[in-house]
């Protein structure tokens, strides 16, 4: 029941997408495509017109944030909105006394598996201490958000096993990258 437009090709050159933006409110814009050069064109495009007045929200595949044509300046004027499997906030509070205590301890920057260890064995050690033995029944309600991960825990079957279905938020703006709810 969402009115919605569809903009096929390359999105700058020919003017379709400025033809479907509203002046005003607020723009969704989606880029469905994970080709890098259409990706980064549509990017770019929608970050020019977000740049010229228009309000705009940009989603997209994460892919698209790796890829070397796609700039991070355009990003952030389209608004960008991933939802990601895992993701680190080095501006929280959290995430920098784990950095410091980790060069304490070891010398080195903590990479994407020092996070990952640390959230998994920290989800894990404190739904075990709240729920003993029933742990696997009580992750269902269990949510939490650490440094790099986010736990969010279904069980897709009554006899079946449990699934992680958290994402981490991401917005790329005028502020650089931030988590968003």
């Amino acid at each position: 029941g969402i009115p919605y437009s569809v903009v096929r090709g390359s999105a700058g050159r020919n003017g379709a997408l400025r033809e479907k933006l509203v002046t005003g409110k607020t723009n969704h814009v989606i880029i469905t495509s994970e080709k890098e050069t259409l990706a980064a064109d549509a990017v770019r495009t929608t970050g020019l017109l977000a740049n010229s007045g228009y309000d705009i929200k940009g989603y997209a595949s994460h892919r698209i944030r790796r890829f070397e044509s796609v700039e991070q300046e355009s990003l952030q004027r389209m608004n960008a909105h991933f939802s990601l499997g895992y993701f680190v906030d080095y501006n929280s509070e959290e995430v920098q006394e784990f950095v410091r205590s980790y060069r304490a301890l070891y010398n080195a920057e903590p990479g994407n598996f020092a996070f990952q260890g640390h959230d998994i064995a920290l989800y894990f050690v404190k739904a075990l201490q709240k729920y003993g033995s029933d742990m696997i029944n009580g992750i269902g309600g269990y949510n939490q958000s650490l440094l790099q991960l986010n736990f969010d825990f279904d069980r897709r079957s009554p006899l079946g096993g449990m699934f992680n279905e958290a994402t981490r938020n991401v917005v790329y703006d005028a502020g650089g990258i931030s988590l968003y709810k």
